[in-house]
């Protein structure tokens, strides 16, 4: 992006200094998925042919299970693949992909989708933590018993069970 505007290629200090090809490898899938829905809605709504669609489908589904190459001199991730799309189907087909679509609109899409898939991951492994806490408090009568004594401003003295209370708690913060 900056090198077409320059006209030249840049240092490898400043290109280190723009470049977010590193930190971007978490959200590359999300990238092509956006640009396949993307291109779905390019062709949906009549701006590219059916022909292009399907060599940029086929093109962009070949490179989720890619290892991408981050001294490639791409600065990001997205033109890194919009550039292996463009090899894979050709400036002609390739170079549609990313019409009417902002680089801010790539970025946005693709770190929504990856912290809603993050906060599924978060959800699950709070379900697992909650199943085995309530596990263990149907096996250990013992630990089931064990009394605590919590302090609150309003009450000086609660009394609850170790698991009881501490299932309880997390449900109600669900």
């Amino acid at each position: 992006m900056y090198r077409s505007r320059l006209g030249t290629d840049l240092s490898d200090i400043t290109l280190d200094y723009v470049s977010s090809i590193n930190d971007d490898s978490q959200i590359a899938l999300y990238d092509i998925i956006g640009s396949q829905a993307h291109t779905l809605m390019l062709y949906e709504n009549q701006i590219i042919s059916k022909n292009d669609v399907k060599k940029i489908l086929i093109a962009l589904e070949s490179l989720k299970n890619e290892k991408f190459d981050n001294s490639s001199g791409a600065e990001d991730i997205h033109e890194l693949i919009e550039s292996l799309v463009i090899k894979k189907a050709g400036i002609t087909s390739g170079g549609k992909m990313h019409t009417a679509r902002s680089r801010n609109d790539q970025v946005a899409l693709d770190i929504r989708m990856k912290i809603r898939d993050d906060i599924n991951i978060i959800c699950n492994c709070l379900l697992d933590t909650i199943e085995a806490l309530v596990s263990l408090a149907k096996k250990s009568s013992k630990n089931c018993n064990a009394t605590l004594y919590s302090f609150t401003t309003s009450s000086s003295r609660l009394v609850f069970s170790l698991f009881t209370g501490s299932c309880r708690c997390i449900v109600q913060r669900l």
